[in-house]
């Protein structure tokens, strides 16, 4: 058993790094690809925005986004769709996740743009986009609250407005696709927008894909602040029910129909929403039931949930930057334990490394720590049971092999003498009745060199 103490900015961003991160062994696939992927995106954003462009971790993240670039590549097709791998190892093209994986290649904090792959899965999802602005499929969706239902449309038509338009990314992407996505009132995303925006009244019962639509047209850069302005006080019409326990909030779905799942990513939707105008104060209440959330709920449900709840937790982290600056963040947390341990964090300006941790050494019966300064941080202590693994006895190997070389006068040659000796176990000798097969196979590497010929002779003496 062991005790860790580990500092974090509380807002979940700890989760995106390998040390110890939210499970995903319940997703598999193409959905654990693209999990991956969004989360060193969002990583390697965060970086940026504490300026941790120097530190080993920033290093680190580029070389893991190049494998996950990668990986992903294992479940494209040739026409630029990607696709689910059944058990049977039919590959299932699937819009969803086609647009889930063009709005990680088209990211602006790509290490590098792949303008050919971008170029056939651009075109594969601009191909399913019907004459009335909206995107639809029919094939599998695999998140059966946006795909099942009656909004099936509206909620791959959000989805995909989201994908093209996150992070600015018209600031970003290459010039062909700029051009055709966004230019002129009858481009592929101002009818995506337009669609949408007819269809809110219409979507009301479903709160889910309801928040949804909310998010993909208040973080578009193409929709009007008059607009958005009428959803963010749509938005806070809702009120948030308060945990009295730390003053955390949540939007309650009294919808029987939705799963645990289901709430919890509705309200990192409305995170991302509140995050969008700059409301810190609310952003950080949901954000911190979230995390109180995951420690009791690890498991993401859908692949949605790993994007829209990593989106969430960076969202949180940017608006309190932007509210703050760096240049105020400095936090210090003491820690000290009854066996005379005792460590200092610092979080400011000049270290904004989330990583910090302390292992305690046993026994640890009590810790105390105490929080000091500017900022938003967390602190979570981890008791880590280790199962004692049993001591394996060696047995007994009953051969050995010796080799002998000596070379020639000739120099081309060499004299080898192999021994192999043979020593019957007690379960061989068991089995030496009933066992036909004893054939013995020995491998063993005999010296090269640059020579003109070479002759070998093997001389065997059977006993």
């Amino acid at each position: 058993m062991k005790f860790i103490f580990y500092l974090n900015l509380g807002t979940g961003l700890d989760h995106l790094l390998g040390v110890h991160p939210v499970s995903i062994n319940s997703l598999a696939g193409i959905d654990l690809a693209i999990i991956r992927l969004y989360r060193l995106l969002g990583l390697r954003d965060y970086l940026n925005d504490t300026m941790q462009i120097q530190s080993p971790l920033y290093n680190a993240t580029l070389g893991n986004l190049t494998l996950a670039y990668q990986n992903l590549q294992l479940y494209g097709d040739y026409n630029g769709s990607y696709s689910f791998i059944s058990d049977q190892g039919e590959q299932q093209s699937s819009l969803y996740l086609t647009t889930l994986a063009l709005g990680a290649l088209i990211s602006p904090f790509m290490p590098v743009y792949d303008n050919v792959t971008i170029n056939r899965t651009f075109s594969q999802v601009l191909s399913h986009q019907q004459v009335d602005g909206s995107f639809d499929d029919q094939g599998p969706c695999f998140h059966y609250q946006f795909c099942a239902g009656e909004f099936r449309r509206e909620a791959l038509t959000a989805l995909v407005l989201y994908s093209l338009t996150n992070d600015n990314v018209s600031n970003t992407v290459p010039e062909f696709i700029r051009n055709q996505l966004f230019t002129g009132q009858q481009s592929p995303i101002i009818r995506a927008q337009n669609y949408l925006q007819s269809r809110l009244d219409a979507v009301k019962s479903c709160i889910l894909t309801t928040t949804l639509i909310q998010l993909a047209l208040v973080q578009s850069p193409f929709v009007s602040q008059q607009v958005k302005q009428q959803i963010y006080q749509t938005v806070r019409s809702h009120q948030l029910t308060v945990v009295p326990e730390d003053n955390s909030r949540y939007l309650k779905c009294t919808n029987e129909n939705l799963t645990f799942d289901d709430q919890l990513l509705v309200n990192a939707l409305t995170l991302s929403i509140y995050s969008t105008f700059g409301d810190l104060q609310t952003t950080s209440d949901i954000a911190r039931w979230i995390v109180g959330q995951l420690e009791t709920h690890p498991h993401f449900d859908t692949v949605l949930d790993g994007v829209f709840i990593t989106e969430a937790w960076l969202n949180t982290a940017c608006v309190f930057h932007r509210r703050f600056g760096t240049e105020q963040f400095s936090v210090v947390v003491d820690v000290s334990a009854d066996n005379g341990q005792k460590q200092q964090f610092k979080i400011n300006s000049s270290n904004m490394d989330i990583t910090q941790k302390l292992r305690f050494t046993l026994p640890v019966n009590q810790i105390t720590y105490t929080i000091s300064g500017v900022g938003m941080a967390a602190v979570s202590i981890r008791q880590v049971f280790v199962e004692k693994q049993q001591q394996q006895t060696n047995q007994p190997v009953p051969f050995q092999l010796t080799n002998e070389f000596s070379p020639l006068p000739w120099l081309n040659e060499i004299n080898t003498h192999t021994c192999l000796t043979y020593t019957p176990t007690v379960q061989s000798q068991k089995l030496a009745n009933t066992v036909v097969n004893r054939t013995v196979i020995v491998e063993f590497q005999l010296p090269s060199g640059k020579i003109k010929e070479r002759r070998i002779h093997f001389f065997f003496m059977f006993i």
